[in-house]
């Protein structure tokens, strides 16, 4: 088999710019004395190869290593998959070192190139750290939306510039490529221009991008559905009955999307806050529009939504008010269930410490972690270290181990082991917020944090996603001096 596929991979190599096919390949891992583990689809019973390299003009620089390596010269099994490993060395010399991959498929009767898959690329590292993306955005973002998509790309959507209280949001949106490690515009415009807004997946591989607010400050209620097929954003076919920023957004089992709350002012808290609904919309796929959602017992903006085991939803805390004469804000500790079956919301125990801003998020037993977030006082709330899990069956929160560093907006991930990743944010108070570089992993087994690497620049208010690489990307978000970023990064596991 060798001598054939060698001869097939220098053909490959004279050829490869027409060669592009449907051979996936995926890289994962490199993390430095391990493996990096790759992945391939392709037709089944086919014999493969892959090669490495340092260079992606000259793939077949290391051709040596596909010929002495176990796995990295194959046949796809009955589904058309395969997985090969190739061993790391340790050393501090490797870290951050860069690393081309690409497979070609062949077959023998008579020997010829089925598929040649994509120029993939990983950067090594060592594990519980993080390492620079190789590309950057186009645009400085913070306050964007990152959804990922079936293929493991990623749309990151609208953000942009300046503070809290006064974004300066854009209508563009960029394409992440976990294989190049690479981003690129995408050649289609939103409605409006969004910051602040909220995006979920949904059937078809689409995404619903909702609300938000423009460089004069003005709260949209309109909403746009982005194909990537075609890379094309088209509004839905009705708004939002109110303007929203700073909402929830869920996709429920049913394939609908619950959008939740939210403001429709912005220029200081006191107008953010006082113009906070309790009202939810319902959007269907299906029809491509809203409808009326059930309403909470109190207005929220930004609260934590998180989707349980049953299908139903945890919405608590954010800002809210009461009125008596004139309305009243506050930093609320409500919390609620939303029962897609009956379109309503029903209580549940409070939260035991208000809060807004923070970040919530499934646990593998079914439980929730809500993490962080801002609490007292209320025109410059200050960003907390607390932490606290909610049990669906009980109805009851319980504290459970503090972060190290006090945050808020900033995304908890789920990493391959069921620990979750709390990375940057923004700690002080809400109208002076400083990025944190700071990263910790909750353990849920012991309910406690600890450690891990930091971020390469602290950022708040980005973009957080684990990728089908098993790696995490966090790109854009604010700096410490409140200045948007194009730059991006990976934590290795």
């Amino acid at each position: 088999m060798r001598p054939f596929l060698l001869c097939a991979l220098i053909v490959i190599g004279l050829s490869a710019p027409s060669l592009a096919g449907s051979l996936d390949l995926t890289l994962s891992h490199g993390d430095l004395g391990n493996v990096v583990t790759v992945d391939l689809q392709g037709d089944s019973g086919e014999l493969y190869a892959i090669v490495f390299s340092d260079d992606s003009g000259n793939m077949f620089k290391w051709i040596s290593l596909t010929l002495s390596v176990p796995g990295l010269i194959g046949s796809l099994d009955g589904t058309g998959h395969a997985t090969a490993t190739l061993p790391l060395p340790g050393g501090a010399v490797f870290n951050d070192f860069v690393l081309f991959s690409q497979a070609a498929t062949v077959t023998l009767g008579p020997l010829q190139i089925d598929d040649l898959s994509p120029i993939c690329t990983i950067t090594l590292g060592y594990g519980d750290q993080f390492v620079d993306s190789q590309g950057q955005l186009n645009s400085e973002r913070t306050f964007a939306t990152g959804t990922e998509l079936d293929d493991g790309k990623v749309l990151i959507a609208g953000g942009g510039g300046g503070q809290v209280f006064t974004p300066v949001g854009l209508n563009t949106a960029e394409i992440y490529d976990p294989c190049t490690d690479s981003f690129t515009l995408s050649g289609s415009l939103m409605a409006v221009e969004r910051s602040l807004h909220n995006a979920s997946k949904i059937a078809g591989n689409q995404v619903l991008v909702s609300g938000g607010v423009d460089p004069l400050l003005v709260v949209t209620a309109t909403a746009d559905v982005y194909d990537p097929l075609i890379d094309t954003f088209t509004p839905t076919s009705n708004n939002m009955r109110r303007a929203r920023i700073g909402h929830g957004q869920v996709t429920l089992d049913s394939g609908k999307v619950l959008v939740i709350g939210g403001s429709n002012a912005l220029g200081d808290v006191v107008a953010f806050v006082n113009g906070t609904t309790n009202q939810t919309d319902l959007y269907d796929p299906g029809t491509n529009s809203f409808s009326n959602g059930g309403n909470m017992s109190e207005p929220k903006v930004y609260p934590s939504s998180t989707k349980l085991n049953d299908g139903r939803l945890l919405v608590a805390g954010g800002f809210s008010f009461i009125t008596i004469i004139f309305p009243i804000p506050f930093i609320s500790s409500n919390a609620e269930i939303y029962n897609p079956g009956t379109n309503s919301f029903s209580g549940t125990g409070s939260l035991n410490t208000n809060r807004v801003g923070h970040a919530g998020i499934r646990l593998g037993d079914g439980t929730v972690l809500v993490a962080g977030g801002a609490s007292d006082p209320l025109l410059d709330p200050a960003t907390i270290t607390s932490c606290e899990r909610f049990n669906p069956n009980t109805g009851v929160f319980t504290n459970v181990g503090s972060m190290a560093t006090s945050r808020a907006l900033f995304p908890l991930i789920t990493l391959g082991d069921g620990r979750i990743l709390a990375a940057g944010g923004g700690t002080g108070t809400y109208l002076s917020l400083l990025a944190t570089d700071q990263s910790e992993i909750f353990d849920p087994n012991n309910n406690t944090w600890s450690a891990t690497g930091s971020l390469t620049f602290g950022r708040g208010g980005q973009v957080g996603v684990r990728l089908v690489t098993g790696r995490t990307l966090m790109v854009g978000g604010a700096d410490s001096n409140q200045n948007a970023l194009k730059s991006g990064e990976l934590y290795v596991e």
